[in-house]
């Protein structure tokens, strides 16, 4: 049944598909309207940030940034400072050199991401976790393919799928019916300097339906299986990163 489930507290409810995918949408519209103020230097400095990332698994330097993208160092940190002020695309928490560039995080976090190429780095969350095969294929390699690993936020046990640049997925944990919370963050709304805390470190993997029951926090969102995760992820992501859907 193609309905997610919305969890306000501890009360849940199941919502159609028409009904969340507008829901998705709205706030990935609000979101994706961030990228009418930046230029394509703005955009080079975040792809550069994001594949960065994801190619090393380190956090990025102002001077890496410049010789990566042949943008002019002194240039540099005001590129940045202007990405940051939006709260969605990167943020440097030590004010220079940027450890987390969604969807992809220099910090290690509960979502571990491996390329078959090789290449490791973590998810800033559970959504973007499921995302970034399309967000690294729109951006570096259409056939893309991606080994994410994390663990159910209720009982601690480990879950693993893998997903191509498409969102195709097989979920490699037997037994496992894996769910994801998505919080209904309005990230234009948010006090702090960016969504990780308000989205990111709520976004959580679920090993079923019935773990979310038992799970304690409260927290406002959607919760939906890998299937519709999937479709949640390229909402989302697609408003983000102009990619084509």
């Amino acid at each position: 049944m193609n309905t997610l489930v919305v969890r306000l507290g501890r009360v849940g409810m199941r919502l159609p598909a028409s009904m969340w995918r507008r829901v998705v949408r709205a706030g990935a519209r609000r979101a994706g309207k961030r990228l009418e103020s930046l230029s394509s230097d703005h955009r080079r400095v975040r792809d550069f940030t994001v594949t960065e990332i994801i190619g090393t698994g380190r956090a990025v330097a102002p001077e890496r940034i410049a010789e990566g993208t042949g943008i002019p160092a002194d240039r540099i940190p005001g590129l940045l400072e202007d990405l940051e002020r939006a709260k969605v695309f990167l943020f440097r928490s030590d004010g220079s050199s940027v450890n987390w560039a969604y969807p992809v995080t220099a910090e290690e976090t509960p979502h571990r991401i491996r390329l078959e190429t090789g290449e490791r780095c973590f998810a800033s969350s559970a959504l973007d976790a499921i995302a970034l095969p399309l967000v690294h294929a729109g951006l570096t390699d259409p056939d893309v393919c991606v080994v994410v690993g994390s663990a159910c936020a209720c009982c601690e046990r480990p879950i693993e799928l893998i997903l191509d640049g498409e969102l195709g997925f097989r979920v490699l944990t037997e037994e496992a019916d894996p769910v994801i919370s998505v919080p209904l963050v309005d990230v234009t709304r948010i006090a702090q300097p960016s969504i990780i805390k308000e989205f990111s470190r709520r976004s959580l993997f679920f090993w079923s339906t019935e773990h979310v029951g038992h799970h304690r926090e409260r927290i406002s969102g959607l919760y939906p299986g890998i299937e519709q995760a999937t479709a949640v992820a390229e909402i989302s992501h697609s408003e983000l990163f102009e990619l084509p859907r």
